[in-house]
């Protein structure tokens, strides 16, 4: 049996983060695209597959956004957070989103990474899935030059191993979500994110919480890390990397893939 390719779209380039709406039209179209398959209908974006849609991971940085989770929606504190980040980040937009969670940051300088995916084609639970997402991310930190310790706690996403136990930095965020088991959403990996957007909210619910990045525990090794790839784009370098790792856990190969239609 053949192992799964998975498509790899890397949408920004250095210094153009992309809108998180324009992702989000594009996550909502792959999304439907695969669930139309999985129903069998033969609506416009279905007509031309007789194999399933194949999995797909979009990697990008983002122009600064604040979203919040789909639960949140319900609680009568979000206008009050919402309003005071408008006055606060004039630059930043906000956002529902339709993972879990509760309220993050998305910004230039962080990867971001949407699997678009059936997990029945790959065999695993959720659970198993958002572990895999969490240790692509906790291999790739670990990999030279950067070599940063992290680790998992009782709260989603990857947190810096600090020697200073006092301290809980947390370095990737983890919010997913899932209908008939085809993924979106996914994981924010700080790279060279400015970390004083993160001032403004309790990031992920967690109030003793402060975020960390790559560039804040590995100052020298970022700043030297791709600059000899053809763009000089050290998100792309690191957002290869990880879907690397991703498609290595997931037992599948990795192609380079130019912005997919619902058609391709």
């Amino acid at each position: 049996m053949s192992r799964p390719v998975l498509r790899h779209v890397h949408l920004s380039k250095p210094g153009s983060p992309v809108s998180y709406s324009d992702v989000a039209r594009l996550q909502e179209l792959l999304v439907r695209e695969r669930l139309d398959f999985k129903r069998g209908s033969r609506t416009p974006t279905t007509t031309n597959h007789t194999h399933p849609p194949p999995p797909v991971i979009l990697t990008m940085e983002f122009a600064p956004v604040y979203t919040f989770g789909r639960r949140q929606s319900l609680d009568s504190d979000t206008a009050r957070i919402i309003s005071a980040i408008s006055r606060a980040v004039p630059d930043a937009v906000t956002v529902f989103a339709e993972r879990g969670g509760q309220t993050t940051f998305h910004g230039p300088g962080q990867l971001v990474a949407y699997p678009v995916l059936d997990l029945v084609q790959f065999a695993l639970t959720p659970r198993c899935y958002i572990r895999a997402l969490e240790n692509a991310a906790m291999t790739t930190l670990a990999e030279p030059p950067f070599e940063i310790p992290s680790k998992l706690t009782d709260d989603t996403g990857v947190w810096f191993a600090d020697l200073d136990e006092t301290r809980k930095r947390k370095i990737a965020s983890v919010g997913v979500h899932m209908r008939r088991n085809v993924t979106s959403h996914g994981i924010a990996i700080n790279c060279e994110t400015d970390l004083t957007y993160f001032n403004h909210i309790i990031a992920c619910g967690i109030p003793d919480a402060e975020a960390t990045s790559v560039k804040q525990l590995r100052e020298s090794e970022w700043a030297a890390y791709g600059t000899n790839d053809d763009d000089g784009d050290r998100v792309h370098s690191f957002a290869s990397l990880f879907v690397h790792n991703l498609a290595k856990l997931l037992k599948a190969d990795v192609v380079r893939a130019s912005l997919p239609t619902p058609d391709a």
